[in-house]
């Protein structure tokens, strides 16, 4: 921020390329009164495979269960926790539902949310922001539509494009058991990362 204020008439235009947690990390950043000034200049917020909706609904049976553990091992009230909904009593306090109530992503003029099928640590749904096809009656359920409500009534006047990753990551072993390659692949691979940058650059520029 500092260093934002010392140019403040050189930088006109501000874009965020997240990935994973980063998604989360940066629209709550964008809650605290300090990240106020940058607030006009933000241009473009591009996420790859952020849990916008937590890991809600995962349908990797492997992810589930090993996040099951983990919430039973991990008693505070950590992230994983807040990303299943259980860090608070009542839904509605939750972080990840709090989140969807606050602004974030219509201070962009562009929000791209690139999502992949293969991968098995976040879930599809999550990354692209979108309803389930099968929506869950349950109370959970309830509030992760009223999350996607919330998030979609805050993008309404924001240009949004979803983009659909296929990696074609045929590795096995436990990483390719939990779909991690094509979770960590748009950050390990070079040629996926400057065939982004050919295709999308103008998301940057216009």
């Amino acid at each position: 921020m500092a260093r934002l204020r010392q140019e403040h008439s050189v930088v006109t235009r501000i874009s965020f390329v997240a990935h994973s947690l980063g998604g989360l990390i940066v629209r709550s950043a964008l809650t605290q009164p300090i990240l106020e000034p940058i607030i006009p200049k933000l241009h473009t917020f591009l996420t790859f495979s952020s849990p916008h909706l937590g890991f809600l609904f995962n349908p990797n049976i492997t992810t589930r269960a090993g996040l099951g553990v983990l919430r039973h091992v991990i008693k505070e009230k950590t992230c994983l926790r807040q990303l299943v909904l259980r860090d608070q009593p009542n839904l509605s306090e939750c972080f990840l539902y709090k989140l969807s109530q606050e602004k974030g992503f219509s201070y962009f003029k562009h929000v791209v949310l690139v999502s992949s099928r293969e991968d098995g640590f976040v879930p599809f749904h999550s990354a692209r922001v979108e309803n389930l096809l099968h929506p869950s009656n349950s109370k959970v359920g309830k509030a992760f539509e009223e999350m996607v409500q919330n998030l979609h009534n805050e993008m309404c006047n924001t240009h949004i494009v979803r983009l659909d990753a296929h990696y074609n990551s045929r590795i096995g072993g436990l990483s390719g058991l939990l779909g991690r390659v094509a979770h960590i692949l748009a950050l390990d691979s070079a040629h996926f990362c400057n065939l982004f940058c050919s295709l999308y650059w103008d998301f940057f520029l216009v």
